[in-house]
This record gives structure tokens, sequence and C-alpha cells, in this order.
């Protein structure tokens, strides 16, 4: 140990126990004797070392001794990274020292008067030192553009101490460092630093509201703060940076408190005055600067009327209201029922209340999510704002900004990015010729991606894509979705009364081609109406629109066969049925045709037949909807499986009917049951009164329980299958009973081979099904053991310096990237403050599909409020960074950190190699198979995201 004295040093010179085992060294005692015995073995020392500084110097002293980093964490009971964190201190430490030191005798010469050489300095300084000490050395401490490294580390604790004191819980997760401008192990090291000095670096879950999963958090808090504390006020953790949050009068959920229209503007069309033909239709009066739709021709819509009761359906121009009517909303009500009555008995519902201080929920006063406001800037001319948000304003007559009372949950186009894929609900029940050729189109398409992805040439993007083409191969063998049929889209659903029966206005199909209309829920064939395109109707083009991006016209007649839809935002998913494969599509008879049961269908008025009466069992809530929405659903799929006649499918679907609205209108659903005699049904086709599922179709999403198991896995490196293992997280059950947590998966993943959960019969339709899941789980293990053989890329130095200007680049536009995360914690912590708040204010009994909203529209305002746009922040990858990263310019981590920030599409693309045609071979073999299908190749490129002109080159040569 040397000791600085006025530029000289005294330093012990002696024979150390190592330098002659096993004698006693210089000591006069043999070595390991004594009262304390290796009480000045370094490690002894360790305990009395106070401060962080002297902890950092001892072991850089054992450093200097020889000692590697492993052994000094033996020896002291640290992990191996607090050595290198120690170590890495004290070598700042050290340096700081000695440039200051060099410094001050430059300084020293210089007020003598004296011009000192580099050569002069740096013998002083080895005399000083103890070590030879060379010029060039000298030279680097005493250029002034050198960073002082512990005091720039300094700097960053002090900045944080004071970030802590001001906010008392920060979040100093992933992106921390690019938003203080400093490398993640500057962080890291400063954190360490902070922890020595008492402050806690904590751990604490959060759901991430988008997704459902739970995250850590990562905090930063002061020595007095406890864990309870944070746990108690997780809702107030920021982020290092002021993220502003501005007070612009909005609610929780990122909209302004609605405008309330006035009673005297609106009116209602009751069932027997024809608003039965127009059910859930709001017609709104065309040019009215406060009750415009802006570029949409129609939208989902709710109106705020006199502050008491909302307007809910779909609103549509009209040019024929009544005089002094600017609002005219059709109802199947009958005439006498009030606009604005009383909870059970009006056609408008009143607004939704606070259940604790029972005023109107000005955060929600819908219980429905408008769309986020997002201002585009430009106004018409009458100085009405266009806005792809919910919410506008306008211009009054003086000259005012007013808030219309418009606010949109949909609009014209929404509806036609929905997926197109093929249900089971909808393809189990159609022949099977049809279900395997939809689901070997699925396969295929999964296949050629899987080709794709294999043939990528940089291993970084390809182990990312690998991995989550397995989990889409896991989601599809549980979802069992077949490939869209050609031409198929969703669409809104609107009222035609002037069409014939059989006819639909479909502007997005050709004029006299038949469409097949299936809605969901989804019973069978028979709710399947055929009709023909009639696009020359008046009453649609006038109301709908000659050029409507998602909707069709209906009659009521036809609206009934699809399990009495209604028009307030029902959908169909439509079909043409007049080429290729479409033929194979089966759907219900007309009217004329059908038997007494289905005529009794069609007619049928859950509302009518089942309401509420006194000591009836009440639904509770929207979950408990669900689930006999679920029972009922299955059972009707496992009876047509096993071709039951309709005489009795009827029942079960008139039972579907009333349990789809028994929580909404309060229906007797229990006496449904009974009347339907669902118990029988189910004793009949699937063994007992209350069996469940009993087919694969319908097992293969049914629920199962497990213990709960963490969110990673590990992959068999034989197989390819996951290894997870479980959390033994414990819960405690009313009785008081502690067991291990559980969770609900669905039965399919829990099976190697499909064929596990097919019914005793084992249908046909069932066999075709466990093939698709078997060949899906399959693919998903493949892509698992692909990714564990691809080898991580190659740095090559020479390559970052020809591309230095490109990995600069890299590096910056990560950065930048990185800056968003801390963005999106904080919109996540703001969110799920709200969301606890709201859950409070109802006493912790949210309806389950209440809740889901409120989450959603939390979410969405902080993301808002917090610029969270990850969007904003994807990397743009420049051809020529492209190549840097091709050429191996960038190390393979790095690599996967920047391709995590980008537009993935933009990435595989760079990354397929291309044939002449420009697309992949698997693209190519693709196309083939959709041309042999009888698509379009308009739908084949829509399909594939390719342009037209490529599939033409692919397909003519």
């Amino acid at each position: 140990m040397k000791e600085i004295l006025n530029g000289n040093y005294i330093a012990h010179v002696g024979v150390g126990h190592d330098d002659n085992p096993p004698g006693r060294g210089s000591g006069r005692y043999e070595y390991g004797t004594g009262e304390n015995p290796g009480q000045h073995e370094p490690w002894y020392q360790w305990s009395r070392k106070p401060t962080y500084i002297d902890k950092a110097n001892g072991i850089r002293e054992y450093k200097q001794m020889g000692y590697t980093d492993e052994e000094i964490a033996t020896g002291l009971g640290l992990k191996l990274a607090e050595v290198k964190n120690y170590a890495s201190y004290a070598s700042k430490a050290e340096r700081s020292y000695n440039m200051n030191l060099c410094r001050q005798i430059a300084n020293t010469y210089m007020a003598e008067g004296k011009d000192p050489s580099p050569s002069q300095i740096a013998k002083d300084l080895t005399g000083q030192l103890g070590k030879k000490i060379n010029e060039s050395t000298v030279r680097s401490w005493l250029d002034e553009t050198r960073v002082d490294r512990k005091q720039e580390m300094d700097n960053i604790v002090t900045a944080l101490e004071k970030t802590v004191k001001k906010k008392k819980y920060v979040d100093v997760g992933k992106g921390t460092e690019a938003c203080l401008n400093i490398t993640k192990s500057q962080l890291q090291q400063a954190l360490f630093i902070m922890q020595q000095n008492g402050y806690h670096v904590e751990k604490i879950k959060m759901e991430q509201l988008g997704t459902g999963h739970k995250t850590n958090l990562m905090v930063l808090t002061g020595p007095e703060t406890t864990y309870s504390d944070l746990s108690k006020n997780r809702g107030k953790i920021q982020s290092v940076t002021d993220f502003k949050v501005s007070d612009d009068g909005k609610t929780l959920f990122g909209i302004e408190y609605p405008a309330a229209l006035d009673s005297s503007r609106v009116a209602v069309r009751y069932a027997e005055e024809g608003g039965v033909d127009r059910d859930g239709v709001i017609e709104i009066r065309r040019g009215l600067d406060d009750l415009s739709l802006g570029n949409a021709n129609y939208a989902q819509v709710r109106i705020n009327v006199d502050n008491t009761h909302y307007i809910k359906g779909v609103a549509v121009y009209s040019d024929d209201l009544p005089k002094g009517v600017d609002v005219l909303f059709n109802a199947n009500y009958s005439v006498g029922t009030p606009m604005l009555g009383e909870k059970n008995n009006t056609v408008f519902k009143p607004l939704k209340r606070d259940k604790l201080t029972g005023e109107i929920d000005k955060d929600n006063p819908f219980g429905a999510q408008i769309k986020p406001n997002d201002s585009t800037g430009d106004f018409d001319e009458n100085g009405v704002e266009l806005t792809a948000g919910g919410q506008y304003h306008y211009k009054d007559k003086n000259g005012d900004w007013k808030l219309s009372p418009i606010n949109k949950v949909s609009e014209e186009g929404d509806w036609d990015k929905w997926s197109r894929t093929l249900p089971t609900q909808f393809l189990s029940k159609q022949a099977p010729a049809l279900i395997e050729h939809q689901l070997n189109l699925a396969m295929a398409k999964k296949k050629a991606e899987f080709d794709e992805i294999k043939s990528l040439t940089n291993p970084a993007i390809k182990q990312e894509l690998l991995l989550e083409f397995a989990d889409s191969c896991d989601s599809d063998a549980v979802e069992l979705r077949g490939h869209s049929l050609p031409g198929q889209r969703t669409q809104l659903l609107l009222p035609c009364p002037t069409l014939k029966e059989g006819e639909i206005y479909a502007p997005n199909y050709r004029n006299g081609e038949r469409l097949a209309l299936i809605r969901f829920p989804h019973s069978g064939q028979f709710e399947i109406p055929i009709c023909t395109v009639n696009n020359n109707n008046k009453f649609g083009k006038d109301h709908i629109g000659k050029n409507a991006l998602d909707a069709v016209g209906i009659t009521h007649e036809t609206a009934a066969q699809l399990a009495g839809a209604d028009f307030d935002g029902d959908t169909a998913m439509c079909i043409p049925i007049d080429r290729g494969v479409s033929t194979l599509v089966k759907g219900g008879k007309p009217y004329d045709q059908i038997s007494e049961a289905e005529k009794e269908l069609r007619t049928f008025d859950p509302k009518a037949a089942y309401p509420y009466r006194e000591g009836m069992k009440v639904m509770k809530d929207e979950q408990e909807r669900g689930l006999e929405m679920g029972k009922v659903t299955n059972l009707i799929m496992d009876m047509t499986l096993q071709n039951a006649p309709i005489e009795e499918l009827v029942p079960a679907v008139k039972h579907s009917m009333v349990v789809v609205d028994a929580y909404k209108h309060r229906l007797d659903f229990k006496q449904s049951e009974i009347d339907n005699h669902i118990a029988a049904l189910n004793k009949k086709y699937r063994g007992s009164a209350k069996a469940g599922a009993s087919t694969l179709i319908t097992r293969a999403t049914s629920p199962a329980y497990i213990n709960e198991r963490k969110d990673y896995y590990k992959i068999d490196p034989n197989t390819g299958e996951k290894i997870f293992s479980e959390t033994g997280a414990m819960t405690t059950n009313r009785k008081g009973e502690t067991k291990l947590k559980q969770q609900k998966v669905h039965k399919m993943e829990l099976v190697n081979d499909a064929e596990e959960l097919l019914s005793d019969m084992r249908h046909p339709k069932e066999l075709t099904y466990a093939k698709f899941a078997n060949d899906m789980k399959a693919m998903g293990n493949q892509a698992r053991l692909e990714y564990l053989n691809t080898e991580n890329g190659t740095y090559n130095k020479s390559a970052a310096k020809t591309y230095e200007k490109e990995v600069a680049s890299l590096e910056a536009k990560l950065q930048n990237a990185y800056k968003n995360a801390p963005r999106e914690r904080q919109a996540q912590v703001f969110a799920n403050a709200i969301v606890y708040e709201k859950k409070k204010a109802y006493n912790f009994e949210l309806e389950k599909d209440q809740l889901k909203k409120i989450k959603a529209q939390s979410l969405a305002n902080a993301r808002a409020r917090f610029g969270a746009k990850k969007k904003d922040s994807l990397i743009e990858i420049t051809p020529d960074e492209w190549k840097a990263i091709e050429s191996g310019a960038l190390r393979h981590s790095k690599v996967k950190e920047i391709i995590n920030n980008s537009d993935k599409d933009k990435v595989r693309d760079y990354a397929t190699p291309r044939t002449k045609k420009g697309v992949s071979k698997s693209v190519e073999s693709l196309i083939k198979s959709y041309s042999k299908g009888d698509y379009t190749q308009a739908e084949i490129a829509e399909a594939l995201g390719i342009s037209v002109s490529t599939v033409n080159q692919v397909i003519n040569g």
C-alpha cells in the first residue's frame, strides 16, 4: 500500500506469505495464527471499509495484487457484476486523481513562469505516483477535451438524487439512459453507487393494459422509502424526464364531456310507423355544422340528449326529415314508449351514473369507447373541424367554437379493416370439401411464410421472426381459422327498405352477383341469407352512398334471417358465391321453402318472449353472459356435427338469441333454458344434462386450469416444444385454504396430439381440423428448432470502419427510439392509476366488459397525453444502413435491438432474397396456389400485400 505524502511515498517492503509458501512471510508469527487468524487477508478488511469509494479502492488494490474478479467476488461474497462496478468506479477515480495531479503540476510550473515539457511532467508524476508515466499519457491528461469519467459519474448520481428528491418514485427502466443521454452501463453503475449509499432500486409488477400481461417496472426510491410505500403509491411513479400533461378540460379517457343536443330537435319513428324496418338507424339532417359526420357517410355514434339520456346507433344523412326535426331515431319500440323515460321504459338510454354518488359518470357517460381525438387541423368552408377522431368542433353563428354532440365509436372505413379469416363457427358448418380446401390454403400460406423466413439473409431478423412465427402457429392450432374466401369482406348492415326480398345494395360488389351473409354468433346454414346485388337502388345510393367503403343495405326480412340483426352497428361477413370454391358455400332457403320450425325462428322476438318478471334470476354481468353464450354456442356446433334435425336445432338457437340479450334487456334466460329443453339436448348430443364441449372443434378453445407458470419458456432442443416452469405462487380462497395459484389456458395448448380432443364419433370434419392443428403445432416446433440452429451474426471490424457513418446514424436512431419506452411506461402508470380509481369508485365490482372498455380508453388517452407513439419513433433503415447491417458492421445484439424498434415488415423485405419477378420463391408458389382457387389478381395482391402487376407477372410469366 502506497501513501502519497507531499510528492513522496512510504512503501512497506517485505516477503509476502505467498512469496515463500508455506512460510510465515515477513511477520513475526506463522501465517494463520493469532487471536483472529486471517485478519490481514483482504477479505477480512472488507467489512471495515465504510464508504463506497473505500470499497472501490479496496477492490482496485486486490486486482493489483493479482486476484481475479471471480476470486474477489467469492472472497467478499459479492456478485461478479458488483465487483466490476466497484473496479470501474475505482479506475475512474484513480484516472481522475492522476489527471488532476498532472494538471496541478503543469499549473505550478506555469505560475512560476516556466513552460513545462511533457517529459518533465512525466518525470515528476513518475516520482509522485511510484510508477512509470509516459509522455503520451501526460499529453492525454493535459488535453482539456478529455472527460473526467469520475466527475461525469458523480454528476449522473447527483442528478438522479435530485430527481428522487423531487419525484420520490422514479422509473429507471429501459430507455432511461437515452432520456439522460448517457450509456446503459453508466446508468447501471450510477444506480449501483446509489444503492450502496442507501437508495433502493425496486421491481414492481404492473399490468400492461394493451396486452393484459404483467411487466416489471424498475423504480428508484430514496433511503427512507419502503417497498410498501412504493406499492401503495405506484400510480405516482414518474419518469426521469418531465413529460407535460396538459390540463385541457378532457375527461380521464381523453375526450371532452359530450355536448348535449336539445330534445326539441329530436324525434322517434316507432315500430308501427316503420321504425322496426330501420331499427337502430339515426337519420341526421344534411348540411348542419353541429351534426356533421366529417368525411364519412355513416358512423356508429352516441349522442347526449338533454344531459339525461343518449342515443345509440348508426348515423346516416337524410334529406326528408319532418320540419323542426334534425335527428330522427328509428326504433322497434311501440308508440307510447317515452323518448326520455325511466330506465326500463324509455326509447333512449339514460346516461351512465356513478354507483356511489348517483351522479352522471362524466368520464364515461355512454359506457362505450369513443374514438380517440386526433384532429388533422383541417376545416371545411363553414369552419367545421375535419377530424379522424371521435369528436369535433365547429364555429357557431357568433363565430365561437363549440363541441358537436356527435361522438363516433366507429366510422366508414373502420369495418373493412376487420380480420378476413374464416372462424370455425361458420366453416365447420359447411361442406367437408370447403373446410378442407380453406384449411389447406391457410396451411399453404403459413408454409410459404415459414419458407420465406428461413430464406432470410440476416440472422437477427430471422431469429426474431422465427419466434413470432412459432407463436402464431400455436395460436392457429387453437383458433382453427380457415383462409378467407375470394371477395370476403366484413360490412356494416344498414337498412334499405325499398329493395325486393332477396336483394342487397352492395357497392363493393358487382351488380347481379350473389352474396352469402354470415353474422356472428353463427348457428347454422339456415341463418345465411343468399342475396343478389342490386346497386341501382335509389334509397341505397342516397342514404349509404355510391362509393361506401364498408356498408351494405338489406331489408328487414333479411336482417331477421340473420338471427334478428338490427341496424345499430351489426355487421355481416359477405362472400360472393358464384365462382370457384365459393360455390360450395351453402345458405338458407327462401321463406316460402322453409319448415314451420324455421319460420318460427325467423319471427322469434326474445325480448317479447322472455321479458323481465319478479323473482326471476337476473344475469349479473357480461362475464356471465359470455359463459352462457359459450355453452349454448358450443352445444349448437356439437349438434350440427352430429347432423341434428332443424326441429331440434331451432330451440337451441332460440335460447342463444335470449342469452345474447339477457343481460342488456334483463331477459328470463333460465326459463328459456327450460322451455327450449337445453338439458335434454345436452344429454342426447353430449351424454349428460350438464356435459360441456364434446367435439374437437368446441374443445380446442375450452378452458383448462393449470398451476400458474412463468411467461418465458425454454425450447426443447430435440422437439422444439416449449418447456415452461411454474411460478410457485400461492393463493388463499374464501375458505382460508392456501393453494397453488391457477391460470386458464385452452385445452388444445395442453395436448401434443390434437386427436386427443376428438369426440367418440371421430367425425370427418373433426379429423380434418385435427390434422390442421397437428400440422400447425409441428410447424411451430420446427420454427423453434430453426431458431436454435440459427447462429448469431458475426461482427466485422473492417466493415464497422467502412460504414462508420451508417453505424453512427443507426445508433442515433436507436437512442431516439429508446426514448419512447419511458413515455410508454409513464402512460401505462397513468392509465393504471385511472383504472384503479374507477375500480375503487365502483367498489371493485366492475363488469368484465365495462372494465375492458375503461382500460382501453384510459390507455388511449394516456398515450396521447404523454406522446407515447411507437409508430412515430420507429427506426427508418436506409438502403446504405442495411448494407452496413448485412456486412457485420454492428454486433448481433445491437442489430436485434434495431430490428425490435423498426418496422419489421420493411426489415423483412430488405432481408428476403428475390426472384427475377421481384418476390420470393415461396410467394411465387403461393400466388399460383391462389390463382387455382379462383381468386382475382386484385384479391391475391391484397392478401399478400403486393402489387397486381407483380401477381400478373408471376401468373402469366
